[in-house]
């Protein structure tokens, strides 16, 4: 479990270029004091890397990790499985379950909540594809495949399979567009 160094850094690449395109060290640093979010991902991805490569720093990444997710009121594993080009907007009041899955280009939104169910026939967590928007408050719960290009709006429970480039709203969730998260999702890699 982990990746490569050369990985590490394109996924470190990747996530930096969601925030307004900024690129090499001097972007990385400058962006890194004002988003949270894309530290959370660095930590992260720093931990999960030290931890195969080079065992001595995955200490100092995983406090890193944990302090700011405390710091933060962010509830994610080290451990998730993340796709590349995760932008966090807001970070503030997040819930990933750790068996959770985002897949690349995904948009997180402050208080979002990928959940577990543990009953009915959507017992387990959520799946996300690649160029997603998870709008604020909004709440995807259970075992439930969410497509590519999708925009989840704010304050929406999705707890049924969102196919590819639909627009959910409402509690529950209904489809009202087949637009997707076209202007939403930017700076893709």
């Amino acid at each position: 479990m982990g990746e490569s160094w050369e990985g590490t850094r394109a996924a470190i690449a990747a996530d930096l270029f969601r925030y307004g395109g900024a690129r090499g060290m001097g972007g990385l640093w400058r962006t890194m004091r004002r988003e949270p979010g894309l530290r959370l991902m660095v930590y992260k991805r720093l931990a999960v890397w030290s931890r195969r490569d080079f065992l001595p720093l995955y200490g100092v990444f995983r406090y890193l990790f944990g302090a700011l997710c405390r710091r933060c009121c962010v509830e994610m594993c080290v451990n998730m499985r993340v796709g590349v080009g995760i932008y966090i907007s807001h970070c503030h009041g997040i819930t990933l379950h750790g068996e959770s899955v985002l897949g690349d280009n995904v948009n997180i939104s402050q208080n979002v909540t990928l959940g577990q169910a543990n009953r009915g026939g959507h017992m387990g967590v959520p799946t996300i594809g690649s160029r997603v928007y998870v709008g604020p408050g909004a709440v995807v719960a259970g075992k439930v495949a969410v497509g590519s290009n999708v925009l989840i709006s704010a304050n929406s429970l999705v707890t049924r399979d969102v196919p590819d480039n639909a627009v959910v709203l409402g509690v529950p969730a209904q489809v009202v567009s087949d637009k997707g998260a076209a202007g939403y999702v930017e700076h893709m890699v």
